[in-house]
């Protein structure tokens, strides 16, 4: 039997089982998350920080919206999609936003790993106006993982048209 059989089961997911299996997605993207940015502060490795660092001439940020919001979304919007073939009721919709909101509950972790507000350019000075930067990030992140998982259903319908 392989690997993924035994981890979802045969058949229809129910919405429990769901539900922990994407609980279970979003951690192991956090923890891959956590250690990319904890990898990120050691001396060691300061060319990868260099890229991550990287911004438009205007001083947005670059390449650290693709590694903290972009990559993770499209993970698990992927995962959310996989899951969601399985379970007729329940395809999948309604975890977008708390996934989302839980990429972005990342961003303090990754900004006190990276060395705090003189370190990270693209943080916001003051607790307030950090809003956006949470509001915005979330519903990106919402809105990646749509798409994501709209292209895995599409895909799948097309492979069930060609057969």
């Amino acid at each position: 039997m392989s690997t993924s059989k035994r981890l979802l089961g045969e058949g229809e997911l129910t919405f429990n089982r769901q539900l922990v299996l994407v609980a279970a997605g979003y951690l192991v993207v956090a923890c891959l998350e956590i250690t990319l940015h904890w990898l990120m502060a050691k001396p060691s490795v300061r060319p990868l920080l260099n890229i991550y660092e990287m911004t438009t001439p205007a001083g947005r940020s670059q390449m650290a919206s693709i590694v903290d919001l972009v990559l993770p979304a499209i993970a698990l919007g992927y995962w959310n999609a996989k899951l969601g073939r399985r379970n007729s009721s329940c395809r999948g919709q309604v975890f977008f936003i708390p996934l989302a909101v839980g990429l972005v509950a990342l961003y303090p972790i990754y900004f006190s790993l990276l060395g705090g507000i003189s370190f990270v350019p693209w943080w916001p000075r003051r607790p307030y106006s950090a809003f956006p930067l949470y509001f915005f990030g979330a519903l990106g992140g919402t809105v990646i993982m749509f798409i994501t998982w709209r292209y895995c259903f599409a895909v799948e319908e097309e492979k069930k048209g060609e057969q």
